[in-house]
């Protein structure tokens, strides 16, 4: 994970962003925004305040057990 503090920045790469707020790595992914690369890893970086910004008017999918189905429910 990367976290690197940039003047009033803060960059951060898809994984610090999942733990950071609570979703997926692919939907960071595919709706936010990468503004910078980590140059030794390659890595995506995002600013973490525009991404929680964006990813807050995205709502979560309610997650249910895997073993039950719409007839149990």
């Amino acid at each position: 994970m990367i976290v690197r503090y940039d003047r009033d920045i803060t960059l951060m790469d898809c994984e610090a962003l999942a733990v950071q707020l609570g979703r997926p790595v692919s939907t960071i992914r595919a709706r936010c925004e990468c503004i910078a690369s980590d140059r030794a890893t390659r890595r995506l970086l995002f600013d973490a305040d525009s991404a929680a910004e964006t990813l807050a008017a995205i709502k979560s999918r309610v997650s249910r057990p895997r073993n039950l189905t719409k007839s149990t429910l």
